[in-house]
């Protein structure tokens, strides 16, 4: 569990770009977590301007690592209100040219649940998927990707997605990566969150969210995240930082690991 010397700052200064030369200078100046921790999941902001220092101290944890596939989650856009929608081409354009898509992976999520469909309903948006892929091809170079928006955020969806993405992700090589920003929140409530979160508290968690004591975009990728990394044996979350909204959304940076 992370330990209680982890800080709240406020917002940080948005930058100009978030370009694969952009990560790769933030990651030379941050430090990552253990590297000897098997890492399942990791949160990151959504928005790609937010704290790009902070997406990097959580991405140079990944650093020498391998993944066969990337999930990435966000939240949907009212397109996708009521359901979770996977990415339905076969290739998916991001900073840095084209990723093909696990077309496997995503074709079991859906089989494993009924509120899981192939579309690209809510996707076009900015929903944080493509902010994460330079810094992605930076640490961990290739993969596939398995892109996802959540148009639906309540308990019983996260634990479906969590639930089905612990279930396919057994025996592989695949991280799963929830893009989430905090929009509103005092020091007090973002603290509880990062509390509830390194205790793997899923009930509290919840209740801290659905009472809008901290409101999250995302808050649908953080918790099925955690549940499947809970599901698939992780014991651990580290909360190596997070900022306050200010004049922009605040964010949160951690890994749940094993």
């Amino acid at each position: 569990m992370k330990n209680d010397s982890r800080t709240v700052h406020h917002n940080a200064q948005p930058l100009d770009s978030d370009q694969r030369s952009v990560a790769a200078e933030l990651l030379k100046d941050v430090n990552g977590v253990n590297q000897e921790a098997e890492i399942f999941a990791v949160v990151v902001p959504a928005a790609g301007t937010l704290a790009g220092r902070l997406a990097a101290s959580i991405y140079k944890s990944l650093e020498g690592r391998s993944y066969d596939s990337v999930v990435i989650i966000a939240a949907g856009s009212e397109s996708a209100e009521g359901r979770i929608n996977i990415w339905n081409a076969d290739t998916y354009a991001g900073t840095n040219g084209v990723l093909a898509v696990d077309d496997h992976l995503r074709n079991e999520l859906c089989d494993e649940d009924d509120d899981i469909y192939v579309s690209d309903d809510g996707h076009y948006v900015d929903d944080g998927i493509r902010a994460q892929l330079p810094f992605l091809h930076e640490a961990v170079g290739s993969f596939r990707i398995v892109p996802v928006v959540m148009g639906e955020e309540a308990p019983e969806f996260c634990r479906e997605l969590g639930g089905a993405l612990s279930e396919v992700v057994h025996n592989r090589r695949t991280l799963i990566v929830a893009a989430v920003d905090i929009e509103s929140g005092t020091e007090e409530s973002v603290s509880k969150l990062a509390e509830y979160m390194c205790a793997l508290d899923e009930s509290r968690l919840f209740e801290l969210i659905r009472s809008r004591a901290v409101k999250l975009r995302g808050g649908g990728a953080l918790m099925s995240a955690l549940i499947a990394g809970s599901r698939r044996g992780a014991r651990r979350i580290e909360v190596l930082d997070v900022y306050l909204p200010d004049e922009g959304p605040g964010g949160i940076a951690a890994v749940i690991a094993k």
